[in-house]
């Protein structure tokens, strides 16, 4: 799946995603930060900062089994709750909260911490492209979008 503002989506990005799913119920295509500064110098994206990364995401879900609902349904309750960080917790787990806010979550930690509370094995696939994580959420996107598309066909 992809979001209807993925005005840059390539084919090759795709196969590169669906490669890397096997063995996962739910993945999630995100870009280094230093793949997405080396490929679209001038884009601000936001940021998750891990202990072991630092990544935006690229609006590419793979769902391979009925339990990545289980994960559909947590982040929801996670994202109606991201400005109130106790309510956060609570689902999360404190001790998820605390490595968070000291930098000592890492990638791995957090999958599995999704996989303890919804039985769903979770990846965060990262992509070879930063572009892949530009999407068209504000007019400069649009024109960023746009002026990467006319170096593509030239």
């Amino acid at each position: 799946m992809t979001t209807a503002d993925h005005a840059l989506l390539r084919p090759e990005w795709i196969s590169e995603f669906l490669g890397k799913t096997a063995g996962c119920d739910l993945a999630v295509g995100v870009a280094l930060r230093e793949t997405v500064e080396r490929d679209v110098p001038t884009t601000k994206r936001t940021y998750i900062r891990l202990a072991d990364m630092s990544f935006s995401g690229c609006n590419l879900f793979w769902m391979g089994t009925p339990q990545a609902a289980e994960v559909v349904e947590l982040w929801k309750r996670l994202q109606k709750d991201r400005k109130r960080p106790l309510k956060m917790a609570r689902t999360l787990g404190f001790g998820t909260l605390l490595r968070a806010l000291t930098g000592r979550l890492d990638s791995t930690a957090l999958c599995r911490r999704f996989e303890v509370l919804t039985g769903a094995k979770i990846r965060l696939v990262a992509l070879s492209d930063g572009q892949a994580a530009v999407d068209v959420d504000k007019p400069s996107d649009l024109t960023l979008a746009e002026q990467l598309l006319a170096q593509r066909s030239s």
